[in-house]
């Protein structure tokens, strides 16, 4: 393929020849030399021809009507001469690259309905390869970039989605980024950003969720408006385990308010969920702001997570009813674990303890009892893995020296009421 391109053939021609490589390759008949030639080649195109970032964005384009795998591979061609010729490049064609990638982000895909989840997992890849070179330096006009696209369409919305969770697993959570420099440079700015950022999520899955719920809208439309939201549920999932509890608090607690919500949602419950999660298993900062989490015991947090929680149980013989109510058991197992971790007395003569400063005048989080209830009716649940998450957390109760007595106190409550 780069003799060809040496001898002046033009990129229909070499997207030609590497189609039919690809096609190779991924042949089941073929005997293995032949595949493993056409893979060596592909690679050796990728690695050093000149025409290889114009013949990805050709076998890329959704307009071209090419198998899909073709057209991951032409993203792939892409992302990998991102990764092994940026430092090369001249300006212009950095321009070019970063200018084709949101022209792909915005006009690249099918419907979000219809477009293969690989394709836009490509093509998300592909800007976030970008945006870990040139954000926020030589990108500064990024996140109104991904509002815009945001306001073209659901596909486009939920591409955007796509884009930010990348970017924030490879950051923040899983920490793939291997310049420590740069990962600490986009680090910052997401952190200097996330103000903005919330506020931006929340706005769109409040916009998403009324156009979901809105009676005129017919099925296809509110399955568009749905797979918005859970794209935003889940790029806010990424983002609650390490942010500043302020952002999570922020407007009288809209957020949580949001998930407990949408825990009566079949369609988008497990994502608030694991949300959630996130939200309750937050240890990211300090003991004060983590006693904000207490909030989750207020009557109009705790009431839509057993109701949830109650509804789930009904159905746990269905695998998706069954795999929410675990997750829902586990928030309820977070939430003990930020209660044994926070719950604390002061030492006579020292003053009363952080716990009691907040948690006065009854010393324990409101609805505690019946935090208690739910975990005692999960003891007995029939599924294993229920009762083992359950019972660890009565395990940390019990061992704990100033929850333990609350506890044994419900016991002989308890005790009393079935006599």
């Amino acid at each position: 393929m780069a003799s060809a391109v040496g001898s002046g053939e033009d990129v229909s021609a070499v997207c030609a020849q590497l189609e039919s490589a690809v096609r190779l390759m991924m042949s089941g008949s073929a005997p293995r030399d032949q595949r493993h030639e056409a893979f060596n080649k592909c690679e050796q195109f990728k690695r050093s021809d000149p025409l290889a970032s114009r013949c990805g964005l050709h076998l890329a384009a959704s307009a071209s009507g090419r198998d899909p795998v073709v057209r991951h591979f032409g993203l792939k061609i892409l992302e990998d001469v991102i990764r092994l010729r940026w430092n090369e490049m001249a300006p212009e064609e950095k321009v070019f690259l970063k200018e084709s990638a949101m022209r792909l982000a915005a006009e690249g895909t099918a419907d979000l309905l219809a477009e293969a989840p690989f394709i836009k997992d490509g093509v998300s890849r592909l800007v976030v390869e970008i945006i870990k070179r040139e954000w926020p330096q030589h990108w500064p006009q990024l996140f109104q970039e991904l509002e815009a696209l945001c306001a073209r369409s659901e596909t486009q919305a939920e591409m955007a989605m796509l884009v930010l969770l990348r970017l924030v697993e490879d950051v923040a959570v899983l920490q793939t980024l291997e310049q420590n420099q740069r990962r600490r440079e986009i680090y910052q700015a997401l952190t200097a950003n996330m103000e903005t950022i919330f506020a931006f999520l929340l706005q769109l899955l409040e916009r998403h969720y009324q156009a979901y719920l809105s009676p005129g809208a017919d099925e296809q439309a509110r399955r568009r408006h749905c797979k918005v939201c859970q794209a935003v549920l889940d790029t806010l999932a990424a983002l609650v385990e390490w942010v500043a509890m302020s952002h999570i608090m922020a407007n009288d607690k809209y957020l949580l308010r949001c998930l407990c919500h949408l825990l009566s949602d079949p369609a988008l419950q497990g994502n608030a969920a694991d949300c959630l999660l996130g939200v309750v298993g937050w240890k990211a900062g300090k003991p004060i702001d983590r006693m904000q989490l207490m909030a989750m015991f207020k009557t109009e947090m705790m009431a839509p997570l057993f109701q949830a929680a109650e509804k789930a149980n009904q159905q746990a013989l269905e695998e998706k009813h069954y795999f929410f109510l675990k997750k829902v058991v586990q928030i309820l197992a977070e939430l003990g674990g930020q209660v044994s971790a926070l719950w604390t007395v002061g030492e006579p003569g020292s003053g009363p303890s952080l716990w009691e400063k907040e948690m006065l005048p009854d010393k324990r989080p409101d609805n505690f009892q019946i935090y208690l209830n739910a975990l005692l009716a999960f003891l007995d649940h029939s599924s294993l893995s229920v009762n083992y998450t359950v019972a660890e957390v009565w395990a940390k109760l019990l061992r704990h020296q100033s929850i333990c007595r609350f506890v044994l106190q419900y016991a002989f409550i308890m005790s009393q009421s079935l006599l």
